[in-house]
């Protein structure tokens, strides 16, 4: 947002999604690994819960990532 507000356009590198597509792919590999167990170990619930909402955290900066970087090829094209 700052470089938006400095030089009137973003400058998003297609390698800045990386930073949450790994984390996402952590997570997804944690649910292949530990997701589908059925215990009612208070623990485990509470990690499969954070889980979730790491997992819906990071979906979200990466639609932000997304839609800044798709404003920026929209304002380099008109250019």
């Amino acid at each position: 947002m700052i470089d938006w507000y400095v030089s009137g356009t973003p400058r998003i590198a297609f390698g800045l999604l990386l930073y949450s597509l790994i984390p996402l792919l952590v997570i997804v590999l944690w649910y292949i690994r530990f997701g589908r167990l059925l215990f009612g170990d208070e623990e485990y619930l509470r990690a499969r819960r954070e889980q979730r909402q790491s997992f819906a955290l990071w979906c979200a900066l990466l639609v932000v990532q997304l839609l800044m970087l798709a404003v920026a090829i929209t304002r380099i094209q008109r250019s």
